[in-house]
């Protein structure tokens, strides 16, 4: 994954079949970590020194934390009531195919 988002802040250009949110969000936390995308994340290579990789993984489990309270509004947005939305969001916190 970090290999899209060091495409994104190059300004690589490639294809990808899958939506590019979480991609894009990858890019983010590489760039607000200081990620100049020179390092491409090739399997088994030992990471670089100016590669902050506990910041990228923890501000990723931030974000998907954030999900379930998102889906709890989004619920109680669309009208359901106090139980529906807990159970919704209790769907999305159970899940383990996030």
């Amino acid at each position: 994954m970090g290999r899209f988002g060091a495409q994104y802040i190059n300004g690589t250009f490639y294809h990808d079949l899958h939506p590019v949110a979480g991609k894009l969000l990858i890019g983010l936390s590489e760039y607000v970590s200081g990620h100049n995308g020179s390092f491409t994340y090739t399997s088994g290579a030992e990471y670089p020194p100016h590669i902050n990789y506990v910041f990228q993984r923890a501000s990723m489990a931030v974000i998907g934390s954030l999900i379930v309270p998102f889906a709890y509004r989004t619920c109680r947005f669309l009208g359901f009531g106090r139980a529906a939305a807990t159970m919704g969001a209790s769907f999305v916190l159970l899940d383990n195919a996030l």
